[in-house]
């Protein structure tokens, strides 16, 4: 699961990964803002992608709030940070792996209730 504050359309290969990693069984699930609350000119494009995610099997969960970045491997390894994970990255983003069962069963929890 990968939790994300801002969703950016960049050119790669990730699609091909997405479509590998589920063949494998794997599931995927991106959490993001709400298309509606980017500003005006970015609404278009950040639907397209939210789209685009979900037309490739990607389980989309859209909130109106959050802050978080974080992703969850195996229901036990965390990597949180600043780091927007789908998008850009800058100088100052950090992000620390942590592998703790009780800290994906909280980040869970502060997600999805």
């Amino acid at each position: 699961m990968i939790q994300k504050q801002n969703l950016e359309r960049r050119e790669s290969n990730k699609q091909q990964l997405v479509k590998k990693k589920q063949e494998d069984g794997i599931r995927i699930t991106v959490v993001t803002l709400n298309p509606e609350g980017y500003p005006e000119e970015r609404i278009k494009d950040t639907k397209g992608i939210v789209q685009l995610l979900k037309d490739n099997g990607v389980n989309v969960r859209i909130q109106d709030h959050m802050h978080e970045h974080y992703a969850i491997i195996d229901n036990e390894i965390v990597w949180y940070g600043s780091m927007n994970l789908l998008s850009r990255a800058k100088p100052d983003d950090n992000l620390i792996r942590v592998k703790s069962k009780e800290a994906v069963l909280e980040l869970l929890e502060l997600t999805f209730g």
